[in-house]
């Protein structure tokens, strides 16, 4: 047989026998490879879709999600080697921080610019040796014999570990451009400023996600997709949400937001904050 008969006559067996319980011989048998040959397929090529029986000692149960999977990637793994489907690992976040930002799109460019520096530590590390330290300490409290220079290199880890990227949606809104009106005044007074009443705009968003490490679980499930059993990733440190959350604050609030004031320019900026804490916070610019 073909090499590529061999390869779809083996795909077609394992999307024919999903959710069953196969042996090596089996697939041997009906793509038309060696047992040696079939064994060593198994072990480098197609094992993401194979699982062992817990029952049958080296016999194996098809995974659902060669469903998933088209033909022509799956040859491709008897080309080169690679991995189309991934064995994941679950973790939850009962605890998160979320922040959302909203302002005119023609801030994005500009705001793109700002945020990027960040992504860097001869940008961050600066700007953190530029605060107070004192409100630096209280925030991380610096370890035992640890010198200054170590102190701020372990603040911009931690910062460069939070911070990993963010993410900008586009939503369209309409509003109000001046005070309340009646329909005949706000006629007039678009006639006269040409400046419609109602305006449409598009609105940059942009998201940063923070999860809580204190609270991170690992979850494993039973056959029948119900919860095994959660374990903490991190035991002990459940008693420090609080303090996380306050640096993950802190981090938000005088890396990211302050760079984002001194960079876009706006009369005013909504920043709603969600998950652990959910609150609103609006910089308004002085004397408006």
């Amino acid at each position: 047989m073909k090499k590529d008969e061999a390869i779809r006559h083996s795909y077609d067996f394992l999307k024919t026998n999903s959710g069953k319980v196969i042996s090596a011989s089996d697939l041997a048998e009906y793509a038309g490879w060696t047992l040696l040959n079939t064994r060593t397929n198994i072990s480098k090529r197609i094992r993401q879709f194979l699982e062992d029986d817990k029952k049958q000692s080296g016999k194996y149960k098809v995974k659902a999600n060669i469903h998933d999977t088209e033909y022509a990637d799956y040859a491709s793994l008897f080309k080169q080697a690679d991995v189309l489907v991934h064995e994941y690992d679950e973790h939850h976040h009962p605890d998160v921080v979320v922040y959302e930002l909203f302002m005119p799109l023609t801030c994005e460019d500009k705001l793109k610019r700002a945020l990027d520096r960040l992504f860097y530590k001869d940008t961050i590390l600066p700007k953190l040796r530029s605060l107070e330290e004192k409100k630096i300490r209280e925030v991380f409290k610096p370890k035992e014999g640890e010198s200054d220079n170590f102190y701020f290199e372990r603040i911009c880890k931690l910062a460069g570990n939070r911070f990993g990227g963010y993410s900008i949606s586009h939503v369209t809104g309409r509003f109000r451009a001046y005070d309340l009106m009646s329909k005949k005044e706000a006629w007039n007074t678009s006639e006269e400023q040409n400046l419609d009443y109602l305006m449409d705009e598009t609105t940059a968003v942009v998201r940063f996600i923070f999860p809580i490490n204190a609270t991170e679980e690992l979850v494993e499930y039973q056959e029948d997709g119900l919860p095994l059993q959660m374990q903490m990733k991190f035991p002990g440190l459940q008693e420090n949400v609080n303090d996380e959350m306050k640096q993950i604050q802190w981090l938000f609030r005088n890396l990211f937001m302050t760079t984002i004031l001194n960079t876009v320019g706006q009369e005013e900026i909504w920043v709603l904050e969600s998950g652990k804490r959910s609150q609103l916070t609006r910089f308004v610019a002085s004397g408006k």
